[in-house]
């Protein structure tokens, strides 16, 4: 694993950040301490240090599982795009942002279908369209508690989610505003 500080806008303090794996295995469990996983730093973008300092999971196709510590807080764009393979990741509860594009083509090779359990307060997905990228062209079905935060995340963008012992997990689903009300329904 690569790592590197950055400092955090809340505090004066510096929080230190997963910023690329190495990893030959099919199943990484990222060491405890990490604030967040992001790509690199904003003045290391050269192809050079990119090189150097890794690009976060993006790309890699030897990787099916991923194990995220508590404590981690954010994920920033495309840290997991292009992980064709990876169709398990374990989230902290402590997890509160995911960015845009974290999880594109996740698990597009997968033969069956799979789930990823996101912890139950998240607060934002940011991206295009109120986060509506987080998840694109992800084939995982997203579950969570029905009335937790996260899951109104979810119903507010239409991703294809649902919550254990709802629904059948052979199905996927979607939430649609309907026009005679201001609710929102759920349509296989």
């Amino acid at each position: 694993y690569r790592y590197e500080t950055y400092p955090h806008d809340s505090d004066a303090g510096r929080q230190v950040w997963l910023v690329g794996y190495e990893g030959a295995g099919a199943t990484a469990n990222i060491p405890a301490g990490i604030y967040g996983i992001r790509l690199f730093s904003s003045n290391t973008e050269s192809t050079f240090w990119r090189t150097f300092h890794g690009y976060g999971f993006n790309g890699n196709e030897t990787v099916t599982k991923v194990v995220i510590p508590e404590g981690t807080v954010e994920i920033w764009s495309d840290v997991f795009t292009n992980c064709y393979n990876l169709t398990d990741i374990s989230f902290p509860s402590t997890l509160k942002k995911l960015d845009q594009n974290v999880f594109v083509y996740c698990g597009r090779d997968a033969d069956a279908p799979f789930y990823f359990v996101l912890p139950d307060d998240m607060e934002d997905m940011v991206g295009r369209g109120g986060g509506a990228t987080t998840f694109s062209d992800c084939n995982a079905v997203l579950v969570c508690g029905k009335t937790s935060q996260t899951a109104a995340l979810l119903s507010d963008r239409n991703y294809v989610f649902t919550c254990p012992g709802e629904y059948d997990y052979r199905y996927r689903y979607e939430t649609y505003p309907h026009d005679s009300d201001a609710g929102r329904q759920v349509w296989l």
